[in-house]
């Protein structure tokens, strides 16, 4: 399986990406999820991942233009 680290400050978005996504069926766990880049590198340095899913938002575009743009 490929081990991934989710890592965003806005909880919901965390917490909605692990249950919403169906990780088991693409063959894949998430071993940590982090609120900062600091706690982020971390986790990376301890499970070192094959997926990191590190989102961020741009000044000035709301945050789902942002996201959107990153995927």
């Amino acid at each position: 399986m490929y081990k991934v680290v989710i890592i965003d400050d806005n909880a919901l978005l965390v917490e909605s990406l692990q249950k919403n996504i169906p990780w088991k069926e693409k063959n894949c766990i998430v071993v940590g999820t982090a609120k900062s880049g600091t706690d982020g590198l971390k986790l990376i340095q301890k499970y070192e991942p094959e997926i990191n899913a590190a989102l961020r938002r741009d000044l000035g575009k709301s945050p789902f233009e942002s996201y959107m743009c990153e995927v």
